[in-house]
């Protein structure tokens, strides 16, 4: 069995090619136990702009004494190594990650993919609906490493929903 680091990026929008990171949050875990997190501040190099402010609490001021993206590159690719990505709706993370020549070959597993398949009865599959309908005590904030916890609880309780099923419904769904 092999770590798995859950991982998550504030930006400055939804446009990879346009926008910027602002901060990064990631946890590395094997089974049920935290082996370490990882958390940055990125400078963007540009305004946040006010709507993301609101949704994020990270602010200019929060950002300016930061380092780039560049000056964290080699670090986080340290802390995450061969890993297995998880994440909520992990292509946008990596549409941005792997902009900047990091995480390409990294195998990924997406918990907003987990629950559809689970979970077909949801309304929702966001990182919040998951985290209440799976009753995971971490929030969801738009906080990098609180979501990136919040994915780490809510793969815990959807491989907890998973280990229920019959084994050849399991097989179905993996084929």
């Amino acid at each position: 069995m092999t770590s798995i680091v859950a991982l998550d990026i504030e930006t400055t929008g939804l446009d990879p090619e346009k926008d910027a990171i602002i901060e990064i949050g990631a946890v590395r875990f094997l089974g049920k136990r935290v082996e370490g997190e990882w958390t940055k501040l990125i400078n963007p190099g540009r305004r946040i702009p006010p709507f993301i402010t609101q949704l994020t609490g990270i602010t200019d001021q929060m950002v300016l004494k930061s380092p780039p993206i560049q000056a964290v590159i080699a670090e986080l690719r340290d802390f995450v190594g061969d890993s297995l990505i998880l994440g909520q709706n992990i292509r946008f993370d990596l549409g941005f990650l792997r902009r900047q020549r990091i995480l390409i070959n990294n195998d990924t597993l997406d918990t907003y993919e987990m629950a559809s398949v689970l979970m077909p009865s949801a309304s929702r599959y966001n990182l919040g609906a998951l985290v209440q309908a799976l009753g995971v005590l971490l929030p969801a904030t738009h906080r990098a490493l609180d979501d990136a916890r919040a994915t780490r609880g809510v793969y815990l309780r959807l491989i907890e929903e998973a280990e229920k099923l019959p084994t050849s419904l399991l097989a179905e769904i993996v084929r």
